[in-house]
């Protein structure tokens, strides 16, 4: 190694520590230990890397997560625990080692069964929790969340082992999750809640269900909802409300995905969400579009332009959209449906900028081009208003 003019030291040596653990982040866990013999004051900085990953790659993944305890128990021994760990390899059982770490701001995990040991204490510093394809013990959210009080962003995708979400999380502020056998989720504690993403699934569209989930988000500025399978929504309870008993005051940004216009009950808990965000500024519809769905205009497929124009009549009180600046509408095949919704976006829409209609799949030249000239005949209530077709 070079020396430094006029010191006994080297440039290596002398470097600051958050510099050294920035580097030894770039370098694969086995090469980071291996910097532990470069000198004496470099022993030890391998084990305070801000951040850990385990890569799961097939010929090592076992072998890593075999040494995984032994190497967790390690690092736990030192004053140094690493500020963000993320595992992923094949299903395997979580190590207790890993609740000692009480420095962790960040985890993530794939493929495991999460289960934490009765010493836990918590982790004070968790800001960010992603789970994926995990298997949770039944009292995850009593005996676990409620022990990561700075817990800002939670995500549960494809997990399992809850039948109910009871989420006690005071400075919860983003929460998304895709979950396999949920039946009932809660908010009991989330003021600040103000972004939330879920896909509907098999045991969680009971009306009365939602609408309490809804009323419980009194933050909620962003909102993206799944439809999933919509054919589960074809059966269940009665019909939603035409309008949330608590409006969503703050809700601004509104994005659906696999929205069929078929399901009745899809098509009014959408026409429920509309009416309830008066100050909504974005709206996106991703419209549900299977290999063998062929487009339809028969009378079993609700307008959901006509149930809008429906709420809106003279008198009524209800001005939804008056904010609306940005509507897009994606997966188009060109029914009647689709141009009832953006005629009365049109009509209605009294500060709106712009109207996005992403490619035309399946459709030929000719009605693109009649799709796109009947839409340019609605009128418009915005002068700004300009109709966008994103072609391909």
């Amino acid at each position: 190694m070079k020396r430094v003019c006029g010191s006994s030291a080297d440039r290596i040596t002398n470097l600051p520590v958050n510099v050294i653990q920035q580097i030894l982040m770039f370098l694969p866990i086995k090469h980071a230990a291996k910097t532990s013999t470069l000198s004496t004051r470099w022993r030890h900085h391998w084990r305070s890397i801000p951040k850990l990953v385990f890569d799961r790659s097939p010929a090592k993944g076992m072998r890593l997560m075999k040494s995984l305890s032994i190497f967790l128990t390690e690092i736990c021994r030192s004053s140094c625990f690493p500020a963000q760990l993320v595992i992923v390899s094949h299903k395997y059982k979580l190590h207790s080692s890993l609740f000692s770490c009480l420095q962790l701001n960040r985890l993530g995990l794939e493929h495991c069964e999460f289960r934490q040991p009765s010493w836990f204490v918590g982790f004070s510093k968790l800001t960010v929790l992603l789970l994926s394809d995990v298997t949770l013990p039944s009292d995850f959210c009593e005996n676990f969340l409620v022990k990561c009080p700075m817990l800002k962003d939670l995500r549960l995708i494809d997990c399992d082992g809850l039948s109910n979400l009871n989420i006690v999380a005071p400075c919860l502020e983003r929460f998304c999750f895709t979950y396999r056998d949920l039946q009932k989720i809660c908010f009991k504690c989330t003021p600040v809640l103000y972004l939330v993403g879920f896909r509907l699934c098999r045991n969680l569209e009971n009306t009365a269900d939602m609408v309490a989930l809804l009323a419980s988000l009194p933050a909620l500025q962003k909102f993206s909802v799944d439809f999933g399978l919509p054919q589960h929504l074809a059966v269940g309870d009665s019909d939603f409300p035409s309008r949330l008993p608590t409006p969503l005051h703050r809700l601004e940004l509104l994005h659906t995905r696999n929205l069929d216009f078929s399901i009745l009950k899809a098509a009014h808990f959408f026409v429920c969400l509309i009416i309830s965000s008066p100050n909504l500024r974005e709206l996106t519809i991703k419209l549900h579009r299977s290999q063998s769905y062929q487009p339809t205009d028969s009378a079993a497929t609700t307008s959901i332009g006509s149930l809008l124009e429906a709420e809106y009549r003279p008198g009524s009180g209800n001005r939804f959209l008056q904010q609306l600046r940005v509507f897009k509408m994606e997966e188009c095949l060109g029914t009647k449906v689709e141009l009832d919704l953006v005629k009365f976006v049109l009509a209605t829409g009294p500060v709106l900028e712009r109207v996005h209609i992403p490619p035309l799949h399946k459709l030929t030249s000719e009605k693109i081009i009649a799709f796109m000239k009947e839409i340019m005949k609605y009128k418009r209530i915005s002068k700004e208003a300009v109709v966008i077709y994103e072609s391909k």
